[in-house]
């Protein structure tokens, strides 16, 4: 059975408890080696979501620095990084290859190079496409003030002129 807990977790057990760290790793039949690897964050077996970090995270490294993770979806997961050649923050969207498994790579990619082509101040340009290590991404530029999603949590309640003002931005883009 395998069972995850969290490093955090972990180390504050370690520290509330009376044994070091050798006894744990002895009484959950761990390797020294192997412990050092847990403890440090390193496991030798990281979950599908870390590899798809450090697969596409080096795939990209001649393009894209990847700084940290800013949120996760049905479609995939959104990293905030910094864009080498122009020195700049984007955020890239790597959507799972289950998300595009329907329509496959080549069609999704397809659609994205179509919405590349579409210029409102409504919509985000996309700066870059493409598949890495296996995951369709694109690029957009990092929105430093969140989401719609964001604001609608940190507000209960937004002003009846801020709300038409937002539906009149979405549905001109939708137009568009």
């Amino acid at each position: 059975m395998r069972v995850r807990l969290k490093r955090e977790r972990l180390l504050d057990l370690i520290a509330r408890s009376g044994l070091t760290q050798n006894h744990w790793a002895i009484k959950l039949g761990l390797s020294r080696g192997h412990w050092s690897g847990v403890v440090n964050g390193k496991h030798p077996y990281p979950s599908a979501r870390t590899r798809e970090r450090q697969d596409f995270g080096a795939a990209i490294a001649d393009r894209y620095v990847i700084d940290r993770e800013v949120g996760q979806g049905g479609m995939g997961t959104v990293y905030l990084a910094r864009d080498v050649k122009h020195g700049r923050q984007v955020a890239i969207k790597v959507v799972s290859p289950e998300a595009v498994s329907g329509i496959g790579v080549q069609q999704f990619l397809k659609e994205i190079r179509y919405s590349a082509r579409l210029q409102h101040p409504h919509m985000l340009p996309l700066y870059d496409s493409g598949e890495a290590a296996g995951y369709p991404f694109y690029v957009m530029p990092y929105v430093r003030d969140g989401s719609l999603r964001d604001l609608l949590k940190s507000n209960q309640r937004l002003s009846l002129d801020r709300t038409l003002a937002i539906a009149r931005g979405v549905c001109a883009a939708l137009q568009h």
